[in-house]
């Protein structure tokens, strides 16, 4: 089944968050692809904030998910660093050109509804991580 990753952008020995995306591929594929963008093209903030780094940034993936949930996840982990106080660079009304996007009013921008998200993407990660229990022996007759 495919997964999209939904990564972090990060300065450089510090680990400070400054963006989420998602990507379908690999990670580095992707950071590599904002690199070639920051140094050719930078129009976005993004870009910008790493053609004034003068390198590729430190990433982190944050989680894998299937991809009609990664829109969601990803808005999750933006709103959650923004709400810890990180300067993200990520701007959420906002398409690619940083124009104003025209569209419908999304029922999902409800921060609570992402708290919630997040809340449940990390119980279901925790109960991956969990040994499973069987629930009845293999060996015990009928």
């Amino acid at each position: 089944m495919p997964t999209t990753s939904i990564y972090a952008l990060c300065e450089p020995g510090t680990l400070e968050v400054r963006y989420v995306g998602r990507t379908k591929h690999a990670v580095i594929k992707r950071v590599k692809e904002h690199c070639e963008k920051a140094r050719y093209f930078p129009e976005r903030p993004i870009e910008k904030w790493i053609a004034q780094l003068g390198r590729q940034p430190d990433y982190i993936e944050l989680a894998t998910c299937p991809p009609d949930l990664s829109r969601e996840v990803e808005k999750a982990w933006i709103l959650l660093f923004i709400d810890n106080g990180y300067d993200m660079l990520n701007t959420r009304d906002c398409d690619r050109r940083g124009a104003k996007e025209k569209r419908r009013p999304d029922p999902c921008d409800d921060p609570v509804y992402y708290r919630a998200l997040v809340d449940r993407l990390i119980a279901e990660e925790a109960a991956l991580d969990a040994p499973s229990r069987p629930t009845q022996r293999q060996d015990a007759q009928p």
